[in-house]
């Protein structure tokens, strides 16, 4: 159900990267809300994110005509690691986030990958609706060296950054 195809990657020797993340998105489960309804998922992810806090969020919605807002209540769940990389599940959504602890797209990939086998084990959703990734990259202009970081990211000056840039 999740496959996730080969693409072409090319590497910076000192990438700028913030953050990684990797988000897949599926039809409501309302189970998700309760203890009873996440305990399957936190079972098959325990080996990977021991460890697993409720988030509990409050919204509020206001509609032309009624005297007081709605407020609504709903719970997400964290999983981490003893490295604190991050796995967040909601009732439709789950998110794996790496900063620091990023090792590369290899190990980015098979922890995503162990996270959507577990969730596919414990919770069976239906279908996919969105699977997506995302970096996040915080690059810094020196005043000594100014603009040097662009040419890092323009590929037509890749033969003048050939050392900043390998091929995989």
């Amino acid at each position: 159900m999740f496959d996730l195809a080969p693409v072409d990657q090319y590497t910076l020797l000192r990438p700028p990267l913030a953050q990684a993340l990797a988000q897949v998105r599926f039809p409501l489960l309302a189970k998700l809300q309760t203890f009873e309804g996440i305990a399957p998922l936190q079972d098959a992810l325990a080996e990977e994110f021991p460890y697993m806090d409720n988030i509990i969020e409050t919204g509020f919605s206001i509609a032309i005509g009624q005297a007081a807002p709605q407020s609504q209540q709903m719970s997400s769940w964290q999983f981490k690691d003893d490295d604190d990389r991050l796995l967040l599940v909601n009732s439709n959504s789950m998110t794996l986030s790496l900063g620091e602890q990023y090792a590369g797209f290899a190990d980015f990939k098979d922890r995503f990958r162990i996270a959507l086998d577990a969730l596919q084990a414990a919770l069976s959703p239906r279908r996919c609706l969105q699977i997506g990734v995302r970096f996040l990259n915080r690059v810094s202009d020196i005043g000594d060296d100014e603009g040097r970081w662009k040419v890092i990211f323009n590929r037509s000056e890749e033969r003048r950054v050939g050392k900043e840039c390998r091929s995989r």
